[in-house]
């Protein structure tokens, strides 16, 4: 680790490629980019930033808060065609998301995999609703798919009859980025230990309902009512 006193350069040397404009992707690549990697965000050209809440107006418009947050740390590169479509970077870890509507790359997986399999880079950490087979490998995510299936929701009680209900803060999304810098970091090990490239595949759901655990047992854990 080298770098300036009191800032973890953990990954100074290492470059991560994030596609995809979701919050799972980019917190996981945030995380990453905390621990001194270098964050390249690629985006297509023209299109609108998520409106993720809460947001600011700004001389420039709205602006989201928590994209501002994810984002400030990464140098976001805009392409004129599909992010995933161009030629990739060399990256020593690629971050995609596809948690919600099948972010990044084609959402046919088929064509997915073409993709994965001949761009050959250290660590591919694909994130998707409840992973990339599986009985319910096709469906669809979102906050409230997360927060749902992963058992998170089961922690609140709703006061108008028992409706699906979100959680303030984007935490199902978050909760699945942060297992994916996890992820990505194994990946990263396992590639160098192997000497070839690893593709790490993140269920959305798994990840909320291991990181959800705590929440059930914490009245034992701190000793509270």
């Amino acid at each position: 680790m080298r770098g300036t006193p009191g800032v973890i350069t953990l990954l100074a040397e290492t470059h991560v490629l994030e596609l995809g404009d979701g919050i799972a992707g980019a917190s996981a690549a945030a995380i990453l980019a905390s621990l001194g990697a270098r964050v390249t965000k690629r985006i297509r050209q023209g299109d609108e930033p998520p409106p993720f809440e809460p947001s600011l107006e700004t001389s420039a418009g709205r602006v989201s808060i928590l994209t501002a947050l994810l984002d400030r740390d990464k140098v976001v590169e805009a392409t004129p065609e599909e992010p995933w479509a161009a030629e990739l970077p060399d990256a020593d870890v690629v971050i995609c998301d596809r948690v919600v509507d099948g972010a990044g790359p084609p959402a046919d997986d088929a064509r997915y995999g073409e993709v994965v399999s001949r761009t050959k880079r250290g660590a591919w950490v694909t994130l998707s609703p409840f992973g990339l087979t599986g009985p319910y490998a096709g469906y669809r995510g979102s906050e409230l798919v997360a927060s749902a299936a992963g058992g998170l929701s089961s922690t609140i009680v709703p006061q108008d009859g028992g409706r699906p209900t979100l959680l303030p803060g984007w935490q199902g999304l978050l909760t699945t980025g942060h297992v994916a810098a996890l992820a990505a970091l194994h990946g990263l090990d396992e590639s160098r230990r192997r000497r070839r490239s690893v593709h790490v595949d993140v269920s959305s759901q798994e990840a909320v309902a291991m990181a959800g655990a705590l929440p059930e047992c914490a009245h034992a854990i701190y000793a509270c009512p």
